[in-house]
């Protein structure tokens, strides 16, 4: 992938994880427990698969747009 196309890419969809983080804690803090818990779970999922399967070999070919947030918590798991 061109390093052009995989910037942009990383652009969106690190914006997009964010904006997915943010809406558990909306959730955390305007549902009942449960309806947090079901939320966190399926967010959590969608994250992990935004990173697993498209941001990851993004990251692999160009480790210069791995976000410091997400570089640090690979590394201290």
């Amino acid at each position: 992938m061109k390093k052009e196309i995989a910037t942009q890419l990383n652009d969106m969809l690190v914006d997009q994880y964010g904006q997915l983080n943010g809406s558990i804690y909306l959730v955390r803090d305007n549902c009942t427990e449960d309806e947090f818990n079901d939320y966190r779970r399926a967010a959590g999922a969608i994250m992990a698969d935004m990173y697993f399967k498209i941001m990851k070999s993004i990251h692999l070919e160009y480790p210069e747009l791995e976000p410091e947030a997400l570089r640090s918590a690979r590394i201290n798991t």
